[in-house]
């Protein structure tokens, strides 16, 4: 019932859907209990989503999710709230950019990849508004600063 009435659903085909799913989850219940049982399990194993080589349309699809969260906050009334969402967001998509590296592939539209206005429009805190403004500038000099400070 909660699922259909607030209309929460995963992103069909995308990876990542679960940075979409679950703040939407949070915001729209009445309440949220800590019961120290673990209702999520991760499995490493070898070619999975989270730990292939090629991170491409893992980055991609995290693009979409970005802006699926942004599209969403944009209805929240409370500044506080939409912060909040935002920012552990793309502070997701920021780690993911500099580990999926997709300079080494060649030839390819980068820009496809990544959406400066969005990043910014999603950064809060001054550690992320400074990722995001060297992200705006040149996402290429974001993973040289990354890799140099971390």
């Amino acid at each position: 019932a909660f699922l259909a009435e607030h209309h929460l659903r995963f992103l069909v085909g995308k990876y990542h859907e679960d940075n979409d799913f679950t703040p939407r989850a949070y915001y729209h219940a009445e309440k949220v209990v800590y019961t120290g049982c673990e209702f999520y399990v991760r499995f490493i194993r070898n070619d999975s989503i989270t730990t292939r080589q090629d991170k491409r349309k893992n980055l991609m699809d995290m693009k979409d999710v970005l802006q699926s969260v942004h599209d969403f906050t944009a209805r929240i009334p409370n500044p506080e709230t939409v912060k909040n969402i935002r920012q552990k967001t793309v502070g997701a998509y920021l780690s993911l950019f500099y580990v999926a590296d997709i300079y080494q592939y060649k030839g390819m539209d980068y820009a496809a990849y990544y959406d400066k206005k969005l990043v910014r429009a999603c950064s809060y805190s001054v550690k992320s508004r400074i990722k995001a403004y060297i992200f705006s500038l040149s996402p290429r000099l974001y993973m040289y600063v990354h890799k140099l400070v971390g």
